[in-house]
């Protein structure tokens, strides 16, 4: 063990190896969690040829840190290939180069080139960056053994995730007998933080795919995954940055061919920090034909589906405008006060342009601030429409935050409508000693004309650990509650739930990790407590060495309609009470293979009739050039009321010639919508932050077996990006 409990005041005992400060082990002490380690970042006169290769003087007189630990498989235990991690700094950029030895170089997987590519196959490496050493946020950057570039932006210790943050950095690799090295270079202009602060959280993770094996340079602890960044260590030494002016301009033009007509849109962003902590945001004539297009759903439910925000400009500093507690992530019947997807998409799906948008967001102090103003353009019959927000959040403590949000809706012709609210935030992984606890509550209160039960609450409690989790959550949504920036998919409810899991680590038969849970909701008429819905589940999945996986899950649902509800087109059940059971098995190969696969069944109850159905997927990826990956999903329905089957295909292809060239393809048809479509976009990144995007779109309508085109689009946009 080598960590130990300190009493309030105490310094953390370490001993000094190089520059490098580590944790001293200590055998016979009762013992909680990882001491924090520190690596100093030294100042160079110039700068480092981006090479992938830390050959220059300057990386061999570099501090060193290098005392990696595994979180999985074997926690603590030292890494099974060495790591090393040096870091340097000019005035105005940072480098970060990272040594993986490995005693089988050619073993290490990489299978994906292109920018924001999901890396989860990968050997990789990811740093994370607390540049306002608050322990809660954090930017991180992410490479494979090819040089692919992800970036994340990382809100109260993963409680928001942001992989579609794109900054303006680089990095390089290179392979060498002994392994394979990283050379990050990313500008101090492209992150924010804290001015004057010389320390910031730091940390480091690689994986090695072939043995599943994850290692972290601080924070060991499998109950702590990557994110929980009061777990980062310490970068010490940065003094004497600088942003230049802070000013990003970036002009962009867009030409688009449609068949009847050809047009010209040119636009620009603009971004200025004030402070290196805040950011301001400016957009005009925007365009977002660059947006990768949404993925087909099939909606078997009597609520509505939610798709992701996939825009730029609203992506970028996203933290700063959720609600802990409500995000896309939090849970089933999520409320999101604020859903950006709102502003420049009317009801019908269809996109209206933004004529322009403000935004001022980042930190000062204790206090994360979001501000946002958008006017989007008359289509009829859609008005055009104002749309502002407001989200303030101050820290309280170290593990605990206070804030408000407030959204206003403001059609040209018609009332205003929108809400405000508060929400409450305790986090800690010091609970117990060195467990998980989170707390949250909100309160939100909707605004529109003849509304009066109009507000929505709750609170939540988890302990999300590693061999046992215990989540809890209530919260009620009136009937007239109307999120009108935001996505509320039910309304006129109360709704429990709860979570219990335990996952023991057997250590024998192969096997890594074996979770079963129980997990249920009950759902009631926020009026008269009627019980409209119940689901108790009891899920468990069997997680081998290996990386493949297998999963059973047995449920058992009661649905009241309380209306009737058409289910297909001509299949309509009536008003009454159901309840059925359903279960499902899901076996799912390792994603380090070439060739890797996930199939699953359900079958069982559903309404007053059967269903089954099978989701398939394939992901080849021989190399990181290509990847392809096909996907079938079916249901076969069978009630008294009708018979229906829907079937879903969709087929992603990816190819790059290298991290800066790709091009990317998403084929989808559903037989619901009768609509077969083709979305393709050729991306060239000249350098970061210069982009030419080629982007074509096609849509068929199946008539009886016969394809009609109803849509066809081609986009050409070029942005260049300017610093100051």
């Amino acid at each position: 063990m080598l960590a130990l409990v300190i009493p309030a005041g105490a310094d953390t005992p370490t001993s000094q190896s190089g520059s490098t400060l580590q944790p001293i082990p200590l055998e016979d002490m009762e013992v909680s969690v990882f001491a924090p380690v520190a690596l100093q970042a030294v100042r160079i006169p110039g700068s480092i040829t981006l090479d992938g290769r830390l050959t220059e003087p300057a990386w061999q007189s570099a501090p060193v840190g290098s005392d990696f630990r595994q979180r999985e498989p074997d926690e603590g235990a030292p890494a099974s290939q060495p790591t090393e991690v040096r870091v340097l700094y000019t005035a105005t950029h940072l480098y970060v180069g990272v040594l993986c030895h490995d005693s089988d170089p050619s073993a290490a997987v990489a299978t994906r080139f292109n920018r924001d590519a999901d890396l989860a196959a990968d050997d990789r490496v990811t740093l994370l960056f607390d540049t306002f050493a608050d322990r809660r946020n954090a930017f991180k950057f992410q490479t494979n053994s090819v040089g692919a570039r992800v970036d994340e932006l990382i809100g109260d210790e993963g409680e928001t995730e942001n992989r579609d943050w794109n900054g303006i950095w680089n990095v390089k690799t290179a392979r060498a007998p002994s392994g394979w090295s990283a050379e990050f270079e990313i500008p101090f202009q492209t992150l924010s933080y804290a001015p004057g602060q010389s320390s910031w959280g730091f940390n480091v993770q690689r994986i090695i795919k072939r043995v599943n094996e994850e290692t972290v340079w601080s924070g060991y602890l499998q109950s702590l995954d990557f994110n929980r960044v009061s777990r980062a260590g310490r970068l010490t030494g940065l003094r004497g940055r600088s942003q230049g002016l802070g000013l990003d301009f970036s002009p962009f033009l867009t030409t688009e061919v449609r068949r009847d007509a050809t047009s010209f849109k040119p636009g620009f962003d603009l971004f200025y920090k004030p402070t290196p902590g805040l950011t301001l945001s400016l957009t005009l004539n925007t365009d977002f034909s660059e947006a990768e297009t949404d993925d087909v759903q099939v909606n078997l439910t009597r609520f509505s589906l939610f798709f992701p925000e996939k825009r730029q400009f609203f992506l970028e500093d996203a933290p700063n405008f959720a609600v802990d507690g409500l995000t896309p992530t939090s849970g089933p019947l999520v409320i999101i006060p604020f859903f950006s997807r709102r502003v420049g998409i009317a009801d019908d799906g269809k996109p209206v342009d933004l004529i322009g948008g403000a935004k001022l967001s980042g930190r000062v102090g204790k206090y994360s601030l979001g501000i946002l103003n958008a006017q989007t353009q008359e289509r009829d019959p859609v008005p055009g429409e104002n749309f502002s927000v407001i989200r303030l959040k101050r820290d309280v403590g170290e593990q605990a935050s206070v804030g408000l949000i407030a959204t206003r809706r403001t059609p040209e012709n018609g009332d205003a409508t929108g809400l405000y609210g508060h929400d409450f935030l305790y986090k800690t992984t010091r609970f117990l000693g060195r467990r998980n606890l989170t707390l949250s509550s909100f309160v939100l209160k909707s605004f529109r004309p003849t509304a009066r039960k109009n507000w929505a609450w709750g609170s939540q409690i988890n302990l999300p650990n590693d061999t046992w989790t215990i989540f809890g959550t209530y919260r009620e949504v009136q009937r007239d509650f109307d999120a009108s920036m935001g996505f509320v998919p039910r309304t006129g409810i109360r709704r429990f739930g709860w979570f219990l899991q335990a996952a023991p680590r057997p250590g024998r038969w192969g096997t890594r990790q074996v979770a079963c849970a129980f997990d249920g909701n009950y759902i009631t008429d926020q009026a008269t407590d009627r019980l409209l819905t119940r689901n108790i589940v009891f899920p468990c999945e069997w997680r081998f060495e290996s990386g493949d996986t297998l999963m059973f899950r047995a449920w058992q649902q009661l649905e009241r309609l309380t209306e009737d509800f058409e289910i297909s087109r001509g299949v309509r059940l009536l008003p009454g009470r159901h309840t059925f059971r359903r279960y499902m098995v899901k076996a799912e190969t390792a994603d380090k293979r070439k060739l890797s696969a996930s199939l699953a069944h359900f079958w069982g109850d559903y309404y007053s009739g059967k269903r089954d159905s099978w989701n398939l997927r394939l992901n080849f990826q021989p190399g990181p050039r290509l990847f392809l990956s096909p996907e079938y999903l079916q249901s076969d329905v069978r009630l008294p009321e009708g018979n229906f089957v829907t079937r879903l295909l969709r087929v992603r292809l990816d190819i790059a010639v290298n991290p800066n060239l790709s091009w990317f393809s998403l084929i989808q048809y559903d037989n619901v919508s009768d609509v077969f479509s083709i979305n393709t976009r050729i991306r060239w990144i000249i350098e970061p932050g210069n982009d030419i995007f080629l982007v074509f779109n096609q849509r068929w309508l199946d008539e009886e077996g016969s394809f009609r085109s109803i849509g066809r689009e081609g986009r050409f946009k070029v942005r260049y990006t300017y610093r100051f």
